[in-house]
């Protein structure tokens, strides 16, 4: 969760308004989902600790959970319909925790398509 508040607080510098912070349903979850002007960002964020088995929480991004984000923007979009014409863009934002210091890692724009 702290990793999600740091890259909320980069977003929000960049000028993003942050809409939804750990948006659930049944089936899905964005960690966060943010807007600027006519284009909203559904981000995935994975925080781990230096020397990780899973190069930083790229491979925890499977196609499986890409399909559950993808799900999740589409049940948010159903319900918040105002934004329904808005471009849309999944990303993914890499945090790392050395030392007890979180720093982002890596921002990836359009880490990857729908799939849904």
């Amino acid at each position: 969760m702290a990793g999600e508040e740091m890259v909320a607080r980069h977003l929000q510098a960049q000028g993003w308004q942050i809409l939804a912070k750990r948006w659930r349903t049944r089936e899905a979850e964005v960690d966060l989902i943010a807007h600027q002007h006519q284009t909203l960002i559904f981000v995935e964020v994975k925080t781990r600790q230096a020397k990780n088995w899973d190069q930083g929480g790229r491979l925890a991004v499977s196609r499986r959970k890409q399909q559950q984000i993808a799900m999740g923007a589409a049940q948010f979009l159903a319900q918040h319909p105002s934004y329904q014409n808005h471009d849309g863009r999944f990303d993914v934002a890499i945090v790392s925790l050395v030392n007890g210091q979180l720093t982002l890692a890596e921002y990836l724009e359009n880490a990857f398509e729908s799939g849904v």
